[in-house]
């Protein structure tokens, strides 16, 4: 069989722009797979270099791939970055469910200002959970990821733990949907 090129595009939040593309003669093939992307690529950010974006290939039509948000990762090196002397690291990691009923794992990382007790990373550890529990609830998955990319949920985090103890960043290490059932279709040559 002839290969054809087909073109991976991103979901319709990133103006479906392309993001790659597959030579293959079986397209349902690449449904299912996944295609990691640097964010600035995809945001025309720079500030977002130190992330990166993985989407799944969930449909075929014409010479397209379309895709969905299914994760999110900071680059280790960035995350290495954050931490100086006089100051505590907080990492967590738990699963929240979108409105859209799909099981998404964060990993946020939080470095304070000061050294804290126990006592208040404990305290900010627990805020931060119930806030992410409660946004995404009331949001689709992905809504909930672009407010995690675009940086809204962590600007509005940062002002509410502060009055336990002064944090200087709070950002979200990884972000990955758990499962996504996708459906394979079968194309029947005509």
């Amino acid at each position: 069989k002839k290969k054809k090129w087909y073109e991976i595009i991103a979901p319709k939040d990133f103006n479906n722009m392309g993001v790659g593309e597959v030579p293959t003669s079986e397209p349902e093939s690449y449904v299912g797979r996944k295609i990691t992307v640097n964010l600035s690529t995809v945001t025309n950010d720079a500030r977002k270099q130190n992330t990166n974006i993985t989407f799944t290939i969930i449909d075929f039509k014409g010479a397209h791939l379309s895709t969905q948000t299914t994760g999110i990762s900071m680059l280790q090196s960035h995350v290495k970055r954050f931490v100086r002397k006089n100051k505590e690291k907080l990492d967590d990691a738990f699963k929240v469910v979108s409105k859209d009923n799909k099981k998404i794992e964060i990993k946020p990382v939080i470095v304070t200002r000061v050294k804290a007790s126990n006592s208040a990373l404990t305290k900010v550890r627990s805020i931060i959970r119930e806030y992410m529990k409660d946004q995404a609830s009331k949001t689709f998955a992905n809504q909930f990821y672009n407010n995690i990319i675009f940086g809204k949920l962590q600007k509005e985090l940062k002002q509410i733990t502060k009055k336990v103890v002064p944090v200087s960043i709070l950002e979200i290490r990884e972000l990955k949907t758990q499962s996504i059932p996708i459906k394979i279709q079968k194309v029947v040559p005509q």
